[in-house]
């Protein structure tokens, strides 16, 4: 819903919000509520390309694991599950729900992916016996 005031561009923005947070999610629908993220975290398609080449330049990812269990045996990890976050101005970070489906978009989920990639395989090398922190989901 528009509020008062409220730029054409940044009800844009947050009708991009609403139907990446309907791709991503169980729902094939989203109610976006400006009050559930900061208002720096909205963007449109133009800033997204932007913010998205920046991160691919800068190469300014955060990785975090997460442990896939056994059914049987919710003790036994099988493996570890990597995810991207993204580093915002104001300090806090964006899970990939939130920019995943623009970059593919943009064409730029390959590119993602493979900084990703090159993260994991260079942290594995100098930390053989480190992993990455627990993502807190």
């Amino acid at each position: 819903m528009a509020r008062p005031a409220q730029s054409v561009s940044e009800l844009l923005a947050e009708a991009d919000m609403a139907l990446r947070a309907a791709q991503t999610g169980a729902a094939p629908w989203y109610r976006y509520d400006s009050t559930t993220l900061e208002q720096q975290d909205v963007h449109g398609a133009t800033d997204w390309h932007d913010i998205l080449r920046n991160v691919l330049r800068t190469s300014e990812i955060v990785l975090y694991a997460q442990p896939v269990l056994a059914v049987a045996d919710s003790s036994h990890v099988l493996h570890q599950e990597v995810l991207m976050r993204l580093p915002t101005a104001a300090g806090t970070l964006l899970s990939a729900g939130m920019f995943i489906p623009m970059a593919e978009r943009l064409g730029l989920a390959r590119d993602l992916d493979k900084l990703m990639l090159t993260r994991v395989i260079a942290h594995l090398t100098a930390h053989t016996a480190q992993s990455l922190p627990y993502a807190s989901i």
